[in-house]
This record gives structure tokens, C-alpha cells and sequence, in this order.
């Protein structure tokens, strides 16, 4: 993925200096206004840094990564054992506050003490499926 992103990245730069402006005026006016090319531009960007912020957060609030980090480097001494750990980031916590965020985002609807998939929640989950599948990632 890093080698396509920076293969990617490498394409726009030389399209970015080797294309000119009136190049893409002509290409793009007999399908969209030049106003509207604009509007869709700054709305793709904040759309983006929208999502960026989103999964920001949720690399530094929720990833069990970070979360461990942080346990260790605030321990007194700076270190814990594998059983120091378990006792300060119970998993049974973090999954059951999972839980409750995706009933709350109307992915899961909790039907006595078992969970179902909504609609929401079987789209997202048909999208990850997908993308699984496409870059070829284990199935647990």
C-alpha cells in the first residue's frame, strides 16, 4: 500500500506540472461548470479531513496499540508484566464499550443479551468485507 501511494503520489506531481490549467478547463467544461469543479473540490476536502480527525481520535482513543503504551508508560516504574496489563485494560471492557457504540451508531441492535446486525451494520460490513478481500487480509 505504501508503494502505491507513493506511486500514486508520484502520478499527480507529474500530471500536477506537466498538465496545464487550460488543458483541464477544456477537458472538464462540456461535463461540469468550473464553479461547481470548485465547490466539489473544497467539498472532498473537508470531507477528507473530516474523516481524517475521525480516525485520528479513534487511533488515539480506542486502539489497544496506544492504550497499552499509555498503561505502561504510566505506571510508576514504566513497565508491567503481560498480568499487570490484563488487570489495568480489561479486554471485556473495551469490547462491551464497543458494543455500545455501535448500538448507539445503529450498526448493532441488542436483542435481549445477543446482538444483531441492522441494515447500517450489514452495509458496513459488506464495504470491510470487500476491502478485506481486495488487499488480501486474514479472515480473523
Amino acid at each position: 500500500m505504501a508503494r502505491l501511494f507513493f506511486i500514486m503520489l508520484l502520478a499527480y506531481a507529474a500530471a500536477f506540472f506537466l498538465v496545464t490549467e487550460e488543458h483541464v478547463q477544456r477537458l472538464i467544461q462540456p461535463f461540469l461548470s468550473l464553479t461547481l469543479v470548485g465547490f466539489l473540490n473544497g467539498a472532498f476536502l473537508h470531507y477528507f479531513f473530516f474523516h481524517f480527525y475521525l480516525h485520528f481520535i479513534q487511533i488515539v482513543d480506542r486502539s489497544p496499540c496506544t492504550r497499552i503504551l499509555v498503561e505502561i508508560e504510566s505506571s510508576p516504574e514504566r513497565r508491567l508484566t503481560l498480568e499487570e496489563l490484563k488487570q489495568r485494560y480489561s479486554i471485556d471492557a473495551k469490547i462491551a464499550h464497543e458494543l455500545d457504540d455501535m448500538v448507539i451508531m445503529g450498526r448493532l441492535e441488542k436483542k435481549g443479551n445477543s446482538y444483531v446486525n441492522t441494515r447500517k451494520g450489514r452495509l458496513h460490513y459488506r464495504v470491510f468485507r470487500y476491502l478485506r478481500e481486495f488487499l488480501r487480509l486474514e479472515k480473523n
